[in-house]
């Protein structure tokens, strides 16, 4: 799908993370996030201001997602207005101190009828696409009860991945991978992203998730980092755990993996919600 001024003009590009695996986020995601997907489907997301962006990043809160743009099938269907003012009102904050002249004076002249304009359009496209999420719930609904039971096999064989070595001692009980992910209070559906080192006879990978810390009434957040490790080989059980971490994308693997840009000893990181380069550039040039 072609972009227009970085905006994506694929209503889906949040549901469809990879063309590798098309399916991958609704396999993997919970029914929230489904619910959350299907909102933004409907009434598209835009870029946030840089100032958001670069808070995000000090306190640890990045992700890149952030600074995404895609239009909705409401767009579409009923009016580009919204998302015009919406992404007006974002210029605006970004240029008001520009060292363009032409720039900054634009955006406080603009920066007062696109801050009215673009909140109130936003509102109520924000409300039309929760009244059209609530109702297309039963079918969403539906979609996560099938496409839970698709995935149960790739997850039961990611989850059952055995993660300690019991030559040493054979007394020792055998911990899984899914044990390991439940001590740490993570989830295949919430794993935002991974690190990958590609050895010899296979990877090295770190997933993580972002986690907040303080109160949701604090002004300014706290975030951690919840990461769990993953060591794979090229035996066939890992090569069977691999493809199903690929078709689930967890942490963005699949687009990992699919960039190739990992060499031994060599570490890379990626976002579940980041396609990679050769994706980016078919996009451009459809």
């Amino acid at each position: 799908m072609a972009k227009l001024f970085s905006v994506d003009l694929n209503p889906l590009a949040e549901v469809f993370e990879t063309s590798e695996f098309p399916h991958a986020q609704t396999l993997r995601s919970n029914l929230k996030q489904k619910f959350i997907a299907t909102l933004a489907t409907l009434a598209g997301r835009i870029k946030l201001p840089r100032v958001v962006i670069q808070a995000a990043k000090s306190n640890g809160n990045y992700r890149p997602v952030m600074e995404k743009a895609h239009i909705g099938i409401l767009d579409i269907f009923d009016s580009p207005l919204t998302f015009v003012f919406a992404r007006l009102m974002t210029w605006c904050v970004d240029h008001l101190s520009d060292i363009n002249n032409t720039k900054k004076i634009a955006a406080r002249v603009l920066i007062a009828p696109a801050l009215v304009l673009g909140a109130a359009f936003s509102i109520g496209r924000l409300f039309l696409a929760a009244i059209s999420t609530l109702v297309f719930s039963p079918l969403v609904l539906a979609i996560h009860l099938i496409s839970k039971a698709v995935a149960s096999p790739l997850k039961d064989t990611i989850k059952h991945h055995p993660v300690n070595d019991q030559q040493d001692d054979p007394d020792q009980p055998q911990s899984t991978w899914g044990q390991l992910l439940k001590s740490k209070k993570l989830k295949l559906s919430t794993i935002e992203s991974c690190a990958v080192t590609q050895q010899k006879n296979g990877y090295d990978i770190t997933f993580s998730r972002k986690r907040r810390t303080s109160s949701p009434l604090t002004p300014i957040p706290t975030f951690v980092t919840d990461s769990i490790d993953l060591k794979l080989t090229d035996s066939d059980h890992d090569k069977a755990v691999l493809q199903a971490l690929r078709e689930l994308n967890v942490g963005g693997l699949a687009v990992q993996l699919r960039q190739q840009s990992a060499s031994p000893g060599q570490i890379t990181h990626v976002y579940v919600d980041e396609p990679s380069e050769a994706e980016e550039k078919a996009s451009m040039t459809m």
